[in-house]
C-alpha cells in the first residue's frame, strides 16, 4: 500500500469523508510529517466492539500503538463489548465524523445484517472501510478427556449423539459461531450452540467442561493447547497454520 491512512482520508469525496471510518482490521502506514502538523491535532478513539483479550482488541491495540510510533499522534483503544459487536459500531456510527473515531470490525459487522431484524445504524451508508488489516484461523478445540484424536472421530460421536454435543462461541454470529455452524452442516451432524460474551470466556468453558468443544480463534486458543488445557483438532484455513503445523485443516 503506497498511501497511508491520513493521505487516503484528505483524499476522500466531500460525502465519503463525512461517513464514519471503519478499520477492518491492522498495520498502519505512517503519515508525512505534512500531514501529522495538521490531523490528528487531538487523540484518535479506535473503538473495539469486543472485550480485552480477544483477536480484535489485539489488532485494536497493534493499531494504536503504530500511530504512536509512526509519529502520527496518540491514539486510545475504547473496549465497547456487547449484543454481538453493535453496541461499539452503534457508538462510533454516532460519533462526529471528524475522522477522529475508527472502529475495528470483524465477522459479526457483516453478519448482524441478517440476524437482526432492526440495527440501530446502516451497515452501509453509515461506514467508510479503510483497509483489511489481519485475519487469524479458528481452532477446533476439545477437552482431553474428549475420546478423540482427530476430526473423523468426532464426526463419528456426534453422528451417534445428535444434539449433545456442545460447541461455544463468543457470541452470536461470531466467526466461532459460523464456523461451528459451517462444519455441522458439511459433516451432517447436530450440535448445540453455547454462545458467551467473548471468545476467551468460550475457550474457558471448555477447559471448565460447561462445553464440549468451541472453533476458537487460534491466537486466542494458542496458550490452552500448548499447555495440554484443551486438546487441538484441526484449523478452518486452507492451509496448515505454521505454529501447530501437526494440525491438519479441518477440509
Amino acid at each position: 500500500m503506497s498511501r497511508s491512512i491520513i493521505e487516503m482520508v484528505r483524499s476522500m469525496k466531500p460525502a465519503r469523508r463525512s461517513s464514519r471510518l471503519a478499520l477492518v482490521a491492522a498495520a498502519l502506514l505512517a503519515a508525512t510529517n505534512a500531514f501529522a502538523q495538521t490531523y490528528p491535532a487531538k487523540p484518535i478513539r479506535i473503538i473495539v466492539p469486543f472485550p480485552p483479550g480477544a483477536f480484535n482488541d489485539t489488532l485494536g491495540r497493534t493499531i494504536a500503538q503504530k500511530f504512536s510510533d509512526g509519529g502520527i499522534g496518540q491514539a486510545v483503544v475504547d473496549n465497547r463489548p456487547g449484543a454481538g459487536s453493535t453496541l461499539g459500531a452503534d457508538l462510533a456510527a454516532k460519533s462526529p465524523p471528524d475522522g477522529y473515531t475508527l472502529l475495528i470490525v470483524a465477522v459479526p459487522f457483516a453478519v448482524n445484517a441478517t440476524l437482526y431484524t432492526r440495527l440501530p445504524y446502516n451497515t452501509e451508508r453509515d461506514f467508510a472501510p479503510i483497509v483489511f488489516a489481519g485475519s487469524t484461523p479458528n481452532m477446533l478445540v476439545v477437552h482431553p478427556s474428549m475420546p478423540v484424536k482427530n476430526i473423523k472421530q468426532l464426526i463419528a460421536i456426534a453422528k451417534s449423539r445428535p444434539g449433545e454435543l456442545t460447541y461455544s462461541s463468543g457470541g452470536g454470529g461470531t466467526s466461532q459461531h459460523m464456523s461451528g455452524e459451517l462444519f455441522g452442516m458439511m459433516a451432517g451432524v447436530k450440535m448445540t450452540h453455547v454462545p458467551y460474551r467473548a471468545t476467551p470466556l468460550s475457550v474457558s468453558s471448555v477447559i471448565s467442561g460447561e462445553t464440549v468443544m468451541s472453533f476458537a480463534s487460534v491466537s486466542v486458543a494458542q496458550e490452552t493447547v500448548k499447555s495440554g488445557k484443551l486438546r487441538g483438532l484441526g484449523v478452518t484455513s486452507a492451509k496448515r497454520v505454521p505454529a501447530f503445523s501437526e494440525l491438519p485443516t479441518i477440509a
